[in-house]
Parts: C-alpha cells; structure tokens; sequence
C-alpha cells in the first residue's frame, strides 16, 4: 500500500520525505542527548554521578574535576538542546503540515487533469458524485495516508536511536518493550478486520451524501412545488447517520490506541522499578539517574509507540481511498493527435455505421448510411431512445464507431485527424451551463481569443432583442451560477453566439427546444434562418419544429 502511495507522488515529494526523515534523525538523537544530559544532572544533584562515569568516561574527563563547573557545563548543554529542539520540531511542524496540504492540492489536481484527459466513454462510467468525492474526500484521505507514512518514519527512528541508548544502560530493558511490540501487533491484527469494513462504509455513504445533495439541486423546483424535500431529507439523514458513526468510529481509534499504549507502558513502567529494586543492592538516591534516564526516554518513546500504532490503524483506515485514487489514475489518457490535418469542403459520410456501448448490451445504430453536405442546416428526428444524441457524439469523435466508418469528404475519422476534426465543432447539449460571468466573458469563453466591441455588438444584435441587448452589453451584470440569472432560451443563444464568434465550421444542437415554449421557438428558429448557410448545423430533435427550414431530415 505504502508502494502505491509513492507511486503517485513526483521527485519533489520524495526528496521531501528523505529531508523529513533526516530530520526526524536529528530531533531523536537530539532527544537522546538531551536525556543523558537530563540524567547526568540529575546525578550530580543525587550525588550518584558514579554511575554515569563507569558508562562515558570520556564525557567526564572533558567536565573536568570541579564538580561546580561540570554541574554548570551540563546545564548549559542541556539547556543548549532542549531548546534546539523545540525549535527544531517547530520549524519541522511548519514544513510538514504545508507540505501534507500540498499533497492534498496536488492529488486533486492530477485527479481532474486525469478525468479532462480519459475518453468521453470512460469519464461516464463515473458518477458525479464519485468525481467529487475523489477530487475533495479522497484526496484529503490521500494526504493523511502520507501523513502517517511520515509518522511511521518519525516513530521508527525513534524507536531504533532510543532502544540502542536503552541497551547502552542495560541490554535487558529492550526485553520489555519487545514484549510490548508484541502485543501491538496481535491487537492490530484483531482489529484491522473492523478498521477495512469501517473505511468501506465511510466512503461509500460519502458519496451516497453527496449524490443526495446532487440531485436535491437538480430537483429543487419539483421538490419545492410537490413538497418532497422529505424523500431527499430522509435520505440525506439516513447516509449521514452512517457517515457519523463511522467517521466516528475512524476518528476514536487513534484515542482507544493511545489509551491502551499509555496503560501497557505504565504497566512495563512499574515492572521494571520493581525488578530493578528486587534484583539489585542499589539504593533509591543511586537509582534515580537511571529512573530519570528512562523516564526521559519513556518520554518519547511513549509518543512514538502510539504514532506508529496509530499512523498504521489510519493508514489501513483509508485504504480505500489510496486504491480509488490509483485505480482512477491507472486509466489510460485519451490519445488525441493533431499529426493530420483534416479540411471539411464537401460533406460528413456514414457508411455502414453500427454502434454498441458494450458486448452486452444491444446496438443503438445498426447499418447507418448517411451523408450530411456542408452548410446545410440538417434535422435528426426521432423518439427518446432512438440515439439521436449517441449520433451527435459519433459525428464529434467523442466515442467511436463499433463497427463501420466516418468520412470528412474522401478522409477517415480516426485517431491521427480527430484533433483537427474536433478544433471545427461547436456544441450545445440539452444541459446548457453558463460560467457565473458577463454575457461577453461566456461568448468568448472556449475561444482562446478577446470579441471586439463591434463584433459584440453585431452579435448581441443577431441573437437578441432591443431589451436583451441593453442589460446584455453591462459588463457588471452577471448570469448567475449556471445561468441562473438569465431564461432557458437565453442561454441557448448565449451559447449559439459563442460558437458563432469562435468562428465554428459545424454547430451541433442536442435538443435545443426541449424546455422552450412557441414563442421562443420561432425565436431560435429565426436565430437558425439567419446564419443558415454559413455553417454546417445538425439538430436532434423528437417534433416537427425545424421541418419546414432544414435542407435535411433524418429521421431514426
């Protein structure tokens, strides 16, 4: 698991954990120094100095004789890496937590560059509500699996400096915290089983929280109108409890660990001041160098101990999420090439198109034969369900045929020439979403180019009326969130202008009258009269409507 962590992390992370972990190095043996330092005070003070010069020689011959002196040499000393390392670990502190919040931005950001980059068939086996519980929950459940891969490393060095100090004293100590090893790991085995169902349920009753909130906006006006909020309230409820309880459940885990590593270590604690007064002549005042020398490193080995227990039951907690996460980044991106360019004189040819969107499922086209000339305004009728819009998605190169071929006059659709096929289509589909801007900023919005204020002009003149065009030409006035501010054909035509000024060859229209009334139909048809001949429209629709101005009807 920790493999697959690193896997999709760069260089710059991984020298990052490297630069963690010598400092780790530097803060344990900073505290190792510090609590000899600590003991050897306490030594003087006990006047069982003793002890500590049969163990470093040397370090008291450097003291010097003058027990004053050496007294006041090992205060500065101590004094000296006590404070180092509070600083130390405050400055580590600032670093770690800026670069975990870094890790959060950064999977989010390979995670949506992966989905703008995988193939439209691809992108719609996801749910909305799974692409943002990966984008916003899982990444942040990424960060903290690195949080606890770090910790582990922090409690590992640890563990190892201050074991090697503890056998430096008396090899028989390391018996007790071995023991103690021991039992963490039998007591990770009995709970892992409830920590992976726990994360089960967690991500999954995120996802059903946020599909509910999904659909309550689409739904807002049926559930404002029928009253009912409580299906979705309900629902919403239902999941939440789930959430909480194993939110909860995830988040207590970490504080029972902490608990029981407290208890067995107080326990070991106290066995070892028994078994060290029962087996030795020593008295009390020639102990307690040695009992303040444990107890330093007690200090921190107890914090290490529970950071690795912990970093390791968090870990496995979201083991679900470092999966989901690499899983969605293994799908290979969409290759697009622009290696030939393809030019659009004469006419866009089906011959013998079928088209499934699994081995199991049944064919929406079979044997389709059609030929659509350029800037000809072209009709596709037919009922719901028939592939009107799976044919608008062939023509568009976002899926590719089962079986037959697509031409642009004498050349193949396929996979060297789709860049520069795509680069000529416009669209507009039945769910019409507008940026929370200027009517101008939406227009030029895809078009990589600033519209003119005449060109502005010209086309709010082409698309709208006299009141349209006044509030339309205030830049402060903006369209609400999806174009909230503004009517359903409104946005249609924002849209239409947009592929318009982006100088589009073919305009594809997914049921564009679908949620008009009469009146705004004729004001699109009359939209579609005005630019009819100058571009190469193809229009789904399941009425009549457009019969009447289309050089072309297909009907499915």
């Amino acid at each position: 698991m920790i493999s697959k962590i690193f896997k999709e992390l760069n260089n710059n992370h991984h020298l990052n954990i490297l630069y963690f972990f010598i400092i780790s190095i530097c803060l344990a043996l900073s505290d190792l120094i510090g609590a000899i330092s600590l003991s050897i005070l306490v030594s003087f003070l006990s006047n069982s100095a003793d002890i500590f010069q049969k163990k470093i020689p040397f370090f008291f011959e450097i003291l010097g004789q003058n027990k004053k002196d050496a007294f006041l040499k090992i205060l500065v000393i101590t004094s000296i890496f006590f404070y180092s390392s509070i600083l130390l670990r405050t400055f580590y502190g600032y670093q770690k937590v800026k670069f975990l919040n870094n890790i959060k931005i950064f999977i989010g950001k390979k995670i949506f560059r992966k989905f703008l980059n995988i193939s439209f068939s691809k992108f719609n086996k996801y749910t909305n509500a799974e692409v943002q519980t990966l984008l916003n929950f899982e990444s942040e459940r990424f960060s903290s699996c690195v949080s606890s891969v770090i910790k582990i490393n922090e409690g590992l060095i640890s563990i190892i400096i201050l074991f090697i100090s503890l056998s430096f004293v008396n090899l028989s100590y390391i018996i007790y915290f071995i023991l103690l090893g021991i039992v963490f790991y039998f007591s990770y085995r009995l709970i892992k089983p409830i920590i992976l169902e726990n994360d089960k349920i967690l991500r999954e009753s995120n996802i059903k929280m946020v599909d509910t909130v999904n659909e309550t906006v689409a739904n807002i006006k049926l559930i404002k109108i029928q009253k009912i909020f409580s299906f979705f309230f309900d629902k919403f409820v239902l999941e939440g409890i789930k959430f909480s309880k194993s939110r909860s459940i995830h988040q207590f885990m970490p504080i029972f660990t902490k608990n029981i590593i407290e208890f067995i270590l107080f326990s070991i604690f106290i066995l070892f001041i028994a078994l060290y007064l029962n087996s030795s002549e020593s008295n009390i005042q020639e102990l307690l160098p040695v009992i303040t020398f444990f107890l330093v490193l007690a200090y921190r080995l107890v914090p290490s101990f529970q950071t690795i227990y912990t970093a390791v039951v968090s870990l496995y907690s979201s083991k679900s999420a470092i999966i989901s996460i690499s899983d969605s980044l293994k799908i290979n991106d969409e290759i697009l090439s622009s290696k030939d360019e393809i030019d659009f004189n004469k006419e866009i040819l089906f011959k013998n198109l079928n088209f499934q969107y699994s081995m199991n499922t049944k064919f929406i086209h079979s044997n389709l034969n059609i030929m659509i000339k350029k800037n000809t305004l072209n009709v596709v009728l037919g009922k719901s369900g028939t592939g009107k819009s799976t044919l608008l998605d062939l023509i568009s190169g976002l899926i590719i045929p089962t079986q037959g071929e697509i031409f642009i006059d004498d050349n193949k659709l396929e996979q060297a020439n789709i860049l520069s096929w795509q680069n000529k289509i416009g669209f507009m589909g039945q769910d019409l979403v507008l940026l929370n801007n200027s009517v101008k900023r939406n227009i030029e919005f895809g078009s990589n180019k600033e519209i003119k204020n005449n060109d502005y002009e010209n086309l709010l003149k082409l698309f709208f009326d006299n009141d349209e065009i006044s509030k339309f030409q205030n830049d402060n006035f903006l369209v609400g969130e999806r174009g909230s501010q503004i009517s359903f054909g409104q946005r249609q035509r924002i849209i239409l202008a947009r592929q318009f000024f982006s100088d589009k060859e073919v305009i594809l229209l997914d049921e564009p009258t679908s949620s008009l009334d009469e009146f705004n139909i004729i004001k699109f048809k009359d939209v579609l009269k005005s630019i009819k001949g100058t571009k190469t429209i193809i229009l789904t629709t399941h009425n009549h409507s457009f019969n009447d101005i289309s050089d072309q009807i297909i009907t499915l």
